[in-house]
């Protein structure tokens, strides 16, 4: 005899249909189900390892759903479940799911919207066509979806623009501060009595010591930065890759924490 626990957020009148079914194709010997008890549906069958065929029942059952954090969207007139979470059922049901609309897109000839999608919300959608399902999330509470009505200009010699003038600014502000700190630290009298400490006679700007310095200055940048003619010496991310991605978390957050208070106001605002 083969005992299976299932879930009773689905019908108990739709695991009769799915055992009948299976009793038909004769995967299960004689079953009976029990009324419900403390949220579970309770199926006995007696039979031997052929109980995949409940299995198969409790696991079909199961939908995961993964949001994400922040997603950016242009041109569109609605958002998707596919647009902001991954899902991972049979792929018939999948393939729906993520064609369920969340939310429309108005046009009030604003080129940038904000719009934040809760995960109940998208329970919430998938329950009213799905309600067979147990669905767990996996992801994030809310996602942040930025809409843009067009995309951004592309345009090659614009990108190129926009690369020259950061390589300008980046090259001449870090030459400034290298020579600012070198003036500030009086680095060349520090290399002239070195030369008088291990020489014995005094020189001014000594090249043996100034050409390696700045060979290692050179060196020393190119292994704090990981790159060297824009390739990546090894596969972990740079100092201002972390600094950019915890940049981007904490904005992400904050605008998401923004976007629950402006909605939580406006329900109150609705409720009075």
């Amino acid at each position: 005899m083969f005992t299976a626990i299932i879930r009773s957020d689905i019908s108990k009148k739709w695991v009769e249909n799915h055992v009948k079914n299976i009793h038909e194709k004769d995967m299960l010997g004689d079953t009976s189900l029990d009324s419900n008890v403390g949220g579970f549906i309770r199926v006995d069958a007696h039979t031997q390892p052929a109980s995949a065929g409940i299995e198969w029942i409790i696991h079909m059952t199961d939908m995961y759903i993964k949001p994400k954090r922040k997603v950016t969207l242009s041109e569109r007139r609605a958002i998707t479940v596919k647009d902001v979470a991954d899902v991972v059922a049979t792929a018939d049901v999948a393939k729906k799911v993520e064609a369920i609309k969340l939310q429309e897109i108005t046009d009030d000839g604003k080129q940038k919207k904000n719009y934040l999608i809760s995960v109940t919300d998208i329970i919430k959608l998938i329950k009213k066509s799905y309600p067979e399902y147990a669905i767990h999330n996996v992801g994030e509470q809310d996602t942040w979806v930025q809409y843009k009505a067009h995309k951004s200009d592309d345009r090659a010699w614009w990108k190129w623009a926009k690369i020259v003038f950061v390589v300008v600014v980046l090259t001449v502000g870090s030459s400034t501060a290298i020579m600012a700190f070198h003036t500030d630290s009086q680095l060349p009298k520090i290399f002239e009595n070195y030369f008088r400490l291990f020489y014995g006679e005094a020189r001014n700007n000594p090249k043996i010591i100034t050409i390696p310095y700045a060979i290692g200055l050179v060196v020393g940048i190119i292994a704090f930065y990981n790159h060297f003619l824009g390739k990546k010496i090894t596969d972990d991310p740079t100092p201002i890759e972390v600094e950019m991605e915890q940049y981007e978390k904490q904005v992400t957050e904050t605008m998401v924490d923004l976007m629950n208070i402006r909605e939580h106001a406006e329900k109150e605002a609705e409720g009075r």
